[in-house]
């Protein structure tokens, strides 16, 4: 009767941590996409100044994360511009992006919020802490300010931690989770064929 018991228990597991990478990513907007694009433009988070005030290496984590995973799909750091300037998410200056697109030879520039969310993690409903999980919210525009694409990856239904994540470690898997996302809507594919 245990050993049932755990079995099932183990395939609950497998089977609810194989579907919760569905979950946590999602397209919200798509546009028909073009599917080419050689430079990449992004700037700081939207909001960067309380995030930071939440958690201080927020940006930075964020902005070395984004050059990171755009590698997995052969591009290099040259081939992405960061910008230290806040253009607001939910209300883009798209005279400013498509000015930044010009005068930086860039195909593509990408706008990107982040939100924290305060989470209770429990092991067989005894709580056994609270962390900071988030969600990462990125939209695509081309070099004519045009919205091509709306994603974003909540770690909290996208993700499977062991132990309770750090915010680090979060906000690192939410920039990650949401660039997989632009990648696979943009047919892109990694390296190493992941």
């Amino acid at each position: 009767m245990t050993k049932t018991l755990i079995k099932l228990q183990f395939i609950l597991f497998i089977c609810l941590s194989c579907s919760c990478a569905r979950l946590g990513t999602k397209t919200l907007y798509k546009n028909e996409l073009n599917g080419e694009f050689a430079r990449i433009g992004f700037s700081q988070l939207d909001g960067n100044r309380i995030l930071s005030k939440i958690y201080p290496p927020t940006n930075y984590i964020f902005k070395k994360t984004f050059y990171e995973a755009f590698q997995a799909f052969n591009y290099k750091d040259s081939d992405i511009t960061y910008f230290d300037k806040e253009i607001f998410y939910d209300n883009p200056d798209t005279a400013t992006i498509v000015r930044l697109c010009t005068d930086n030879n860039l195909d593509i520039f990408i706008l990107s919020r982040l939100k924290f969310i305060h989470t209770n993690y429990s092991l067989y409903l005894i709580p056994a802490g609270r962390t900071t999980d988030t969600e990462v919210q990125m939209k695509v525009f081309d070099k004519k300010g045009k919205l091509q694409l709306a994603v974003l990856h909540n770690t909290v239904k996208g993700n499977s931690y062991f132990s309770a994540p750090t915010a680090g470690r979060t906000v690192k898997d939410g920039t990650e989770g949401s660039i997989k996302r632009i990648a696979s809507n943009f047919g892109l594919r990694q390296q190493n064929g992941g």
